[in-house]
């Protein structure tokens, strides 16, 4: 309890002390010296009141660690589901690239009316007003042009389609 109450209380405090270090070396005089323990000695207190006030809380200075603890692991947790799910986006795209890429022959510039949709590849918002679209002729997808050039039309809709691995897989 005492071990925590300390490290709760150090996090300000090093804040402070670096601040007034950093104050010390760009005014190397008295006056620098000053502010620097002034900073230092700012940290110090809030670090007493905030590890006081969470010491005094509820669940107190255990619970408060075991906290922070754990959101980092949690956090950790997301980040795999972020991947995860990005991995499927991927393979959900590719899976209708080749089912569009399959009936291309069947591809008609659709300048009639419908309501709001999604392109079957990219999930974009296709709004009616308008604007140029591709579908199949059997109306059960609708395309948006991008996704028709990029995939669909294209003889290099493989380089494309590694870019979009690329950039899926790489965000962090």
């Amino acid at each position: 309890m005492l071990l925590n109450w300390i490290r709760i209380m150090l996090s300000p405090t090093i804040v402070g002390g670096f601040i007034g270090f950093m104050v010390y070396v760009s005014f190397p005089n008295s006056i620098g010296l000053i502010l620097g323990i002034l900073f230092l000695s700012a940290g110090l207190i809030l670090g007493v009141i905030w590890a006081t006030k969470v010491w005094k809380s509820k669940g107190g200075t255990t619970s408060f660690m075991s906290q922070l603890y754990r959101n980092s692991e949690s956090d950790l947790e997301i980040i795999g589901v972020e991947i995860n799910n990005r991995v499927h986006v991927l393979k959900y795209m590719k899976e209708q690239i080749l089912e569009c890429r399959n009936d291309d022959s069947n591809f008609k510039i659709n300048n009639s009316s419908f309501k709001k949709s999604e392109c079957a590849i990219c999930c974009k918002i296709i709004l009616p007003e308008g604007n140029t679209f591709v579908t199949y002729s059997s109306d059960k997808h609708i395309i948006c042009s991008d996704c028709y050039t990029k995939y669909i039309i294209s003889n290099d809709f493989m380089i494309e389609l590694n870019k979009l691995e690329s950039l899926l897989l790489d965000m962090k």
